[in-house]
Order: C-alpha cells, then sequence, then structure tokens
C-alpha cells in the first residue's frame, strides 16, 4: 500500500477488504479504487490468538519495533467486519466517515491502546487539512 500517497497533510479514508476464496484484497482510499491484487491467501483462514499492530513494522511476531519504522501521524475509526464490505459501502463510508461505520466484528472502540500511543477523540471530518503531529 506504499505507494497511496497519505503524507499530503489531509486526512484520509482508506479501506482495504480480502475475501479469502477468491484471494482477492482491494485498496480503496478516499472511497475510489486504488488497487485490486490477486492471489493473496486463496482458502485460508484468519487464525485467533495472534496480535495485530496498526503503525509499526515488527521484525518478529509482536517484537522487533523500531522507531524508524513506525508510522507518524493519527489512524482514527480502525474497523473489521467478519465479511467483505461492497464498494458502494466504502463510498459512502469516505463520504462521511465516523458518522455511520462501525465494524461488526470489531469496532474502533474494542481496540486496546499500548502505551507508545495515545487514544484521541475521532478526527474525523471529510478531507479537513490537518496539522504533523
Amino acid at each position: 500500500i506504499g505507494d497511496l500517497l497519505l503524507a499530503d497533510g489531509q486526512l484520509h479514508h482508506v479501506c482495504v477488504t480480502w475475501e479469502s476464496s477468491k484471494g482477492t484484497s482491494t485498496v480503496y482510499k478516499d472511497g475510489a479504487l486504488v488497487k485490486t491484487i490477486g492471489n493473496v491467501m486463496t482458502g485460508e483462514q484468519i487464525k485467533g490468538g495472534g496480535i495485530w499492530v496498526i503503525g509499526q513494522d515488527q521484525d518478529s511476531v509482536g517484537a522487533g519495533f523500531q522507531a524508524k519504522d513506525s508510522f507518524k501521524g493519527y489512524v482514527t475509526q480502525v474497523n473489521i467486519w467478519d465479511r467483505v464490505i461492497g464498494s458502494n459501502e466504502i463510498k459512502c463510508f469516505a463520504k462521511d466517515y465516523g458518522s455511520i461505520m462501525q465494524g461488526n466484528y470489531k469496532a474502533y472502540s474494542d481496540f486496546n491502546v499500548s502505551s507508545a500511543t495515545q487514544l484521541i477523540k475521532s478526527l474525523c471530518c471529510p478531507l479537513a487539512p490537518i496539522s504533523e503531529p
């Protein structure tokens, strides 16, 4: 997803989907399809008991974090669904993000925040300029 150009001082809506049965992953930015990737773990299932880390590259499972590899900025409204959400839903979420979207498997409010981050009230307002943290 490195070629999305997100570091432009604007707030962006990013959505990534994955459909196991087809092995297809899609990436949307601000409601528009940016990329479709095939052959992504076709037929696999996500097993429980792991650690999901957002905004940090890890050199080994749950460890090996380096400051130079960390995301600097804001992340808000991370949600997980138990199904592939459709492009029309994604467009709707991107247009009015924060007001109606809540994952049916894991909602933003369900996440635990580590000591290295700070949970702040949602910054969502459509494509409003933000200053660097």
